[in-house]
């Protein structure tokens, strides 16, 4: 069973950098084969050994945008996403989120990206998903043209798993993104899903359609992290 799975899916890992907890999952699933892909927060936390054992995993290896202060994000609004939507939608209608300001700092995310691991990264994703929003998705995938990145998350056919509100939001972004993800020629799996939007995790894997799915998970959970190493 785990073989079939494993040619549908593209196991992704969120959040490298942002804990201690969170980097030692991670090299740990690597490190037992359960991962495709590993999605970095530049301005998190590394451990030199860190670094080293991710560029050795073979992985593919991704940066993940971040757009507001981690303190601020995960201090008071924790993991409620109703508060981080209005959260959003706040810093954006007041300009302390506009376009060429994300554009600035996400081009200064790749170069860091790049003075830590020597390379550019090989796909683009964000923290909560906040490239979907349609003007930093313009930003984010014109920034891959730019530095030849190959591959987005965004999940061609559509996404996967419960109808949560972040997902309903999420797909309303998508829908409003696909043509210009179609016009730019980037490579994105066939479908998308979050770890959070599946209930039944058995029932999720025995019904997934052909073509690839980007599983996303978040080791620095214990839930998240246990699935992978009993799932696949």
């Amino acid at each position: 069973m785990k073989e079939n799975l494993r040619r549908k899916i593209i196991l992704a890992a969120d959040d490298f950098g942002l804990s201690e907890k969170a980097n030692e999952r991670i090299i740990e699933l690597a490190k037992l084969g359960k991962l495709d892909r590993v999605s970095i927060m530049v301005d998190g936390i590394f451990k030199e050994e860190e670094i080293k054992d991710i560029l050795n995993s073979k992985l593919e290896i991704d940066i993940h945008f971040d757009l507001v202060n981690k303190i601020e994000r995960d201090g008071i609004f924790g993991e409620n996403p109703i508060k981080r939507i209005i959260h959003f939608v706040f810093h954006y209608f007041t300009r302390r989120a506009e376009v060429k300001s994300i554009k600035n700092d996400w081009l200064r995310q790749i170069e860091k990206f790049q003075n830590i691991f020597g390379k550019s990264p090989q796909g683009i994703n964000s923290h909560q998903h906040i490239h979907f929003f349609p003007p930093y998705f313009k930003v984010a995938v014109k920034i891959a043209k730019n530095k030849n990145i190959q591959y987005i998350r965004f999940g061609k056919k559509g996404f996967l798993g419960n109808s949560t509100i972040v997902f309903l939001v999420l797909s309303f972004f998508r829908k409003r993104n696909f043509d210009f993800l179609n016009s730019s020629k980037l490579e994105s799996s066939d479908y998308l899903a979050s770890a959070d939007w599946i209930k039944n995790t058995n029932r999720f894997l025995s019904k997934l359609p052909e073509g690839k799915t980007e599983l996303v998970f978040h080791p620095e959970k214990k839930k998240e992290f246990e699935i992978i190493k009993k799932y696949f």
